[in-house]
């Protein structure tokens, strides 16, 4: 169990790190320009809302967050849990703050899981799958939005965003 633990946060890290790094390079001038169908800031802003989201078990945890009640400026109305495409935009502080509460929350919560909180559902009606698995899950959802960013970096400004193998 433990090297379970340890792999899923490793991985996790491995992902958030690479968001990251896209963060920290992203240039000014690209801050907002379209990824997809968002600008990057509001594209990284929803891969750390659905991180957050994915940590917890269940819709309903979430909002009760401190940080979200701390930080209710930038959740307004939870745009993200709505049908409709995004619209608002973030500043880099913004992202910086819920990026670092996403990475300490994804330590102590995968860190504390157990053999049979492992193994119950999701929470989340749309993912009919284990704990396990739902953390799999978000790291690949992460993985594939830091993808996404890394290439429109790379293809309208040169940068490079490294490979990072590990996280932790």
């Amino acid at each position: 169990m433990v090297d379970l633990k340890n792999l899923l946060l490793s991985q996790h890290q491995a992902a958030l790190t690479t968001l990251a790094k896209c963060i920290e390079l992203c240039p000014d001038g690209a801050w907002n320009e379209k990824v997809a169908n968002l600008p990057i800031s509001t594209a990284v802003f929803h891969t750390l809302f659905w991180t957050d989201m994915y940590l917890e078990r269940s819709t309903e945890h979430l909002k009760d967050q401190e940080y979200h009640k701390t930080n209710s400026e930038i959740f307004g109305e939870y745009e993200e849990l709505a049908s409709d495409l995004q619209k608002r935009t973030y500043e880099r502080s913004q992202v910086d703050n819920y990026f670092e509460f996403c990475r300490a929350k994804a330590a102590k919560v995968i860190l504390a899981e157990t053999d049979e909180s492992l193994a119950e559902k999701s929470g989340f009606d749309w993912l009919d799958c284990s704990r396990a698995e739902v953390h799999v899950y978000s790291s690949r959802h992460i993985q594939h939005h830091a993808a996404q960013i890394s290439v429109r970096l790379r293809v309208n400004h040169g940068v490079d965003v490294p490979w990072v193998k590990l996280g932790m």
